[in-house]
């Protein structure tokens, strides 16, 4: 009885190494995770859409973009950063603010214009920009990355559980350096920011 056992216990065990020896190794890769651990948190809301959203712009026909580098119909939105924590004590500042840290940016320019996403099969020689105004000569216009960039001025408003909640308005708009190579199509492209809150 032993060895029949241990025979058919041998027969199974090499079974098991033909099956995981037959199956092929035919693909692998690797995740990426990212995470980070503060010692602060807030709030924040975009356009009351939660810290990621979307913003929607009119819609503009080719010959209305007629001049180079400006802002064409600018739409706004918000940034609300509320419930920060560790709050700020008695007698001591903290002061909340956003940084625009890069974005689907126009390669081979400076100017901070934010690509099509959708490439070749969207409208072309056609941009993005943001700015903290709507003026069209884009005296404010925000350059995602650089190191100095203008600031939107913070208001401060009565929150729904009654704190506060520091309110960023900014825009983005329509912007071409070549107008008269522009194409119909689609644009998409998207910008990231951080908040500093200190």
């Amino acid at each position: 009885m032993k060895k029949i056992l241990l025979a058919t216990t041998l027969a199974a065990l090499s079974t098991t190494s033909i099956a995981q020896a037959a199956t092929p190794n035919v693909a692998g890769g690797q995740v990426n995770f990212f995470g980070l651990v503060t010692n602060v948190s807030c709030t924040v809301s975009v356009d009351g859409q939660g810290s990621d959203s979307s913003v929607y712009l009119a819609p503009i026909s080719m010959s209305e973009i007629a001049k180079a580098d400006t802002l064409y119909k600018p739409k706004s939105f918000t940034i609300d950063v509320s419930n920060c924590l560790p709050a700020a004590t008695e007698g001591q500042t903290k002061t909340i603010s956003v940084n625009w840290t890069g974005g689907n940016l126009l390669t081979g320019s400076n100017n901070g214009y934010l690509a099509n996403s959708n490439g070749t099969s969207g409208a072309e020689n056609v941009q993005f920009v943001l700015s903290t105004d709507s003026s069209s000569t884009l005296t404010n216009k925000i350059i995602p990355g650089a190191s100095s960039q203008p600031q939107a001025t913070a208001t401060t408003i009565s929150g729904a559980s009654g704190g506060d909640v520091s309110r960023f308005t900014y825009y983005v708009g329509y912007v071409s350096s070549a107008p008269t190579e522009v194409t119909p199509g689609q644009l998409t492209s998207y910008a990231t920011y951080e908040i500093t809150y200190e």
